[in-house]
């Protein structure tokens, strides 16, 4: 996996973020809030994976106007779903924040 290349505020780089409005560029570094609190998470030692995706999941809810097409927890390699936490997966999102798609993932090391 290569690194995301990331706005200050944690937004993944694309070339998608000019259709947000200004108000949606505001909003959307709730993208990336989620996958860190993930993070977090499983670094206090949470390994339910439902419970990891599911705080994830909150954090866009709060910011509103998010509508989750997906959140997974995978294996880095394969990208296969993982039955299990493990240190090294990886959770990939992506959301609909108006008319733009955003993706993002984060690596758990």
């Amino acid at each position: 996996l290569l690194p995301t290349v990331r706005e200050a505020d944690g937004l993944a780089m694309s070339s998608r973020n000019s259709y947000l409005t200004a108000e949606e560029r505001r909003r959307a570094p709730a993208v990336f809030q989620a996958l860190t609190e993930a993070e977090r998470l499983f670094k206090s030692g949470v390994r339910e994976l439902e419970k990891i995706k599911s705080e994830a999941r909150a954090v866009l809810q709060k910011a509103e106007g998010f509508e989750l097409d997906y959140i997974e927890i995978v294996d880095p390699q394969s990208l296969a779903p993982l039955a299990s936490a493990t240190s090294g997966m990886v959770i990939v999102i992506a959301v609909r924040l108006g008319r733009t798609r955003l993706i993002d993932n984060i690596q758990i090391l």
